[in-house]
């Protein structure tokens, strides 16, 4: 993480947290689409499938295939490359994508990476629940395994995949830090074959939707309208509040700038007093997650 100080986390304070209007951008490989992959390596292909399995695009007439004529080969992982536009600060996004897979599990599979050139560490495999540095919440189609999200087997036709994510570390930024990168968040399809014994046509991906959220409290624009944190800084004790709090149950997760969590708890009604006493000095992260979204806020423990 670069720069991150109680200095600059304290000058930060006053940010945009306002959901801006949300922005979709479509990759369905046809002309005219609104952005297009960026790099393909090894074994994918852009066209019109002519395979076994594989014999059209979900949106006519081309798709991303693990080669549009051929089974798939053997060896290696291949990587389709595309950038999303996250510019700004505390960014929320949605991933959306119709998938086909043709796979023996033993022998091929696949699963998304993602790279933010603000943290600029390496490609991470997409982990929903994982918590850091970016938050995924997944639904659709995939396996969760302990290490990625999975796609392998057969999906016997067109299935869908959504990934919500909401940045952690970007709460911790700088304000305006993230601007000055064109395409600040990048992901890439990656495929791994042992083996294709029966030749198995692989993974075809089309119809890519990726809607840029803004800079929400939450992921949603929801019944958690707003969430107090007092006082801020502190030295020993907290109080958090929400307005219009749901009946629902919420969680509270409390970040170390590391992204370490140091606390997860239930929140009982609209008003939680903490204990940040045994807690040391310096930035924090409280984030409140219910069924209806998710609010961030930020908090200094300075004695």
């Amino acid at each position: 993480m670069k720069r991150l100080s109680t200095f600059s986390f304290l000058i930060g304070w006053a940010v945009i947290v306002q959901a801006q209007v949300p922005i979709t951008w479509h990759i369905n490989f046809d002309p005219g689409a609104d952005r297009s992959m960026d790099s393909l390596d090894g074994c994918w292909q852009i066209g019109d499938p002519d395979k076994t399995v594989f014999d059209s695009a979900y949106s006519a007439p081309a798709a991303l295939v693990t080669d549009t004529v051929l089974p798939y080969p053997v060896g290696g992982i291949s990587y389709a490359e595309f950038s999303v536009p996250m510019n700004f600060f505390a960014e929320a996004g949605e991933l959306t994508f119709k998938h086909a897979m043709d796979m023996d599990s033993s022998e091929a599979y696949g699963w998304l990476e993602y790279y933010d050139a603000e943290d600029a560490l390496a490609w991470v495999k997409v982990d929903p629940w994982s918590g850091w540095p970016l938050n995924f919440e997944w639904t659709g189609a995939g396996t969760d395994t302990d290490t990625a999200l999975v796609f392998t087997g057969s999906s016997n036709g067109w299935v869908s995949t959504t990934l919500e994510w909401y940045c952690t570390l970007v709460v911790l930024m700088e304000p305006g830090l993230r601007m000055s990168y064109a395409d600040s968040l990048r992901f890439r399809f990656a495929f791994q074959t042992v083996a294709n014994t029966n030749g198995h046509d692989g993974w075809m991906i089309d119809d890519l939707v990726v809607t840029n959220i803004g800079c929400p409290g939450s992921i949603h624009e929801n019944g958690l309208a707003s969430l107090l944190v007092s006082p801020n800084p502190t030295n020993d004790r907290v109080t958090i509040e929400l307005t219009n709090a749901p009946s629902s149950p919420m969680t509270l997760e409390f970040f170390r700038a590391d992204g370490a969590v140091v606390l997860r708890e239930r929140l009982k009604g609209a008003r939680h007093t903490l204990d940040l006493g045994a807690l040391p000095n310096g930035p924090y992260v409280i984030r409140i997650i219910g069924e209806e979204g998710q609010l961030v806020e930020r908090l200094v423990i300075q004695r």
